[in-house]
Order: C-alpha cells, then sequence, then structure tokens
C-alpha cells in the first residue's frame, strides 16, 4: 500500500495495488525458509536482550545490596 502526500495540503490519497509473481515451488521454499530463519533469529535475539536486561538489572541490584552492607558494617564498626 502506497502512502502519497499532497505538497500542498495535508490531504493523503491512498492507493491499493495487486501483484502476481511467478516462481517455481523450490524457489518458493527457499523463500518460506528464509522467511522461517529470518523470524526464528529476531525472536532469538529478543530473547537474548530479554535474559542480558534481567541480567543488568540482577547485578545492578546485588550491587546496590552490597553497597548498604558495606555502608552498614562501615558505621556499626567505629561504635
Amino acid at each position: 500500500m502506497s502512502d502519497r502526500r499532497d505538497s500542498d495540503s495535508d490531504n493523503v490519497t491512498i492507493e491499493e495495488a495487486t501483484v502476481g509473481v511467478k516462481a517455481d515451488v523450490k524457489t518458493l521454499q527457499q523463500l518460506s525458509s528464509s522467511g522461517r530463519a529470518a523470524q526464528k533469529k529476531r525472536d532469538d535475539n529478543q530473547a537474548r536482550k530479554g535474559f542480558m536486561a534481567l541480567d543488568d538489572a540482577m547485578e545492578r541490584h546485588l550491587n546496590e545490596e552490597n553497597e548498604e552492607i558495606g555502608d552498614e558494617a562501615q558505621g556499626t564498626a567505629g561504635h
């Protein structure tokens, strides 16, 4: 679908087109396989980014806890 904007106004013209593609079965299977592989890669990357974000958050939390414990230990050591 094409979105063509007129430079003189905010009017939008939307045009639709139907196209046909000729291909043999082997080519269509390759395209389908490539599409599945690309989707799997996107899913894997998204999961990896999620795990990395979780790992970073846990590390920050543990560092904050360690700092608090260290501060408490220093505060009681002088008494």
